[in-house]
């Protein structure tokens, strides 16, 4: 947390704990120089008068959350605050000691006790707006489609496919690199002729781990017998989907398939087949019940917004 991000977590204390330790967070002095005393009060005058103009928005919208978290029953227990707060000052200490980072941070006017205050503010409202998303989600048929086809696959089919890529700017690039000029159409006579040559001996027995391992260019499969993370119909071209859709579970294709990309020799690994209807209560409950993310965030506030009335003195 800056200095700046600090500022503002301060404000929000201070709408939100006027009281401190049982002090009156007014009263409570933030420093002394030499010999003067400057009070909490002249602090927050002097944030008021610099920087807080945009901090009004804000503060609107933890009004906003607080009034809706009531709305609809949303209680936040003191050892959700209390995780919440202890994780907070833990990503502050950044894995250090707390008497490291006091020693560093205290001579530049840091204090541990309004920085604790603000993070339980903001814990509050963070923890209120969660609680309220996910009492207020609707699961859609687009929701469910979308989230259908992430866990099990576009359209309920879910592929495990490999492949052992073979590039002619990888070629290129090495020929280069050795001080051999060759042209991109020759790199690419390389490329077709080596996958060709890779595809003879899978064709003789050898193991497509080996082939992946002896031939691939994809270093970000390689590792991984050439699996893609995540196969999406269409990635290397309508050529390298029509091949998946037509090899069986363990199959591995019979010829080299051209792309955008080089040339593949693609295997399917498994092909796993499930039907929305089979996993729509399994998969809604878990929509609904999943935490809050950052985008429903945004829009919470933005709907929030938009169907309150907020005015302001000069309107």
């Amino acid at each position: 947390m800056n200095r700046f991000t600090l500022t503002f977590s301060l404000l929000a204390a201070l709408s939100l704990t006027p009281i401190i330790n049982g002090q009156k967070a007014a009263e409570l002095t933030v420093a002394t120089i030499n010999g003067h005393q400057v009070r909490l009060e002249h602090y927050k005058d002097f944030l008021l008068t610099t920087v807080a103009s945009g901090e009004l928005a804000r503060l609107v919208d933890t009004i906003l959350i607080e009034q809706a978290a009531s709305d609809y029953g949303i209680t936040v227990s003191a050892a959700e605050i209390s995780e919440r707060v202890k994780s907070a000052w833990l990503d502050m200490l950044a894995g250090g000691t707390e008497e490291e980072f006091l020693r560093q941070y205290q001579p530049l006017g840091f204090s541990k006790e309004l920085t604790l205050a603000s993070m339980h503010a903001n814990a509050v409202t963070q923890l209120q707006l969660e609680k309220y998303i996910v009492a207020t989600r609707v699961i859609t048929d687009k929701k469910l489609q979308d989230a259908f086809n992430s866990q099990y696959g576009y359209d309920g089919i879910k592929i495990d496919v490999a492949h052992i890529m073979l590039t002619p700017h990888y070629i290129r690039a090495n020929a280069l690199k050795n001080n051999n000029e060759i042209t991109y159409d020759q790199a690419k006579e390389i490329a077709e002729q080596q996958a060709n040559e890779c595809l003879a001996k899978l064709a003789a027995g050898a193991s497509f781990s080996d082939m992946v391992i002896e031939y691939s260019h994809d270093t970000a499969t390689k590792q991984n017998d050439g699996v893609l993370v995540v196969y999406r119909p269409g990635i290397y071209g309508e050529a390298f989907k029509n091949q998946v859709d037509t090899l069986d579970a363990q199959q591995t294709s019979k010829t080299v398939i051209e792309s955008g990309a080089g040339f593949h020799v693609v295997r399917v690994n498994s092909r796993v087949v499930s039907r929305l209807n089979d996993v729509r209560e399994q998969l809604s409950k878990s929509l609904l019940e999943a935490p809050a993310n950052i985008s429903e965030r945004k829009n919470a506030i933005v709907d929030l917004r938009s169907s309150a009335k907020i005015e302001y003195p000069n309107d």
